[in-house]
């Protein structure tokens, strides 16, 4: 194919041969620095965007209704699932570490609904900081189209409140 050529079929096979091996450099530089480049929809980014905007002000709603009441399950059960529909559906448009961040979240969560504990102080202000940091991510996602955060310190937080610890914001270990 590569050899058939008249004048007109010579110039789009250079250009497409030109196109495809640019396209391999592009290539080899994603897989050489491992970047975790993920093509989404914009469709499909879109619809994340307008549904976690939806999540995280149900799960604002939802905080000071617990704090009130503590012991209350269900808003507990709330806050839970609107971890676990952030997580699959920031997994689902590629982003990977927003999701791990809403996992560890949902992780606590289970843990306090698996033992019906009732809302602590700890609890209240780890939720109170990921629904903070979340949103702070989806508003960079909506207005730069791309962010560079990442959910370490929100991952370090919930592993100290799920084992029973206060919340603090620490630097996580180095893995």
């Amino acid at each position: 194919l590569m050899n058939m050529r008249n004048s007109t079929n010579g110039i789009k096979m250079d250009a497409m041969r030109l196109i495809l091996m640019k396209c391999f450099l592009v290539l080899l530089l994603i897989l050489k620095r491992r970047s975790p480049i993920i093509f989404v929809s914009i469709e499909l980014l879109e619809i994340f965007l307008t549904e976690a905007d939806e999540v995280l002000d149900a799960v604002r709603e939802n905080i000071p209704l617990s704090r009130h009441e503590p012991q209350n399950q269900e808003y507990l059960i709330r806050l839970r699932r609107s971890f676990h529909t952030l997580k699959g559906s920031g997994r689902m448009v590629g982003l990977n570490l927003f999701g791990e961040g809403a996992w560890n979240i949902e992780q606590v969560m289970n843990v306090w609904l698996s033992e019906t504990r009732d809302g602590s102080e700890a609890l209240f202000q780890l939720l109170d900081y990921a629904a903070g940091e979340m949103r702070a991510w989806v508003d960079e996602l909506k207005t730069r189209g791309s962010s560079n955060r990442n959910a370490d310190a929100m991952i370090a937080a919930a592993i100290a409140v799920k084992e029973g610890g206060s919340f603090e914001l620490s630097e996580p270990e180095p893995t």
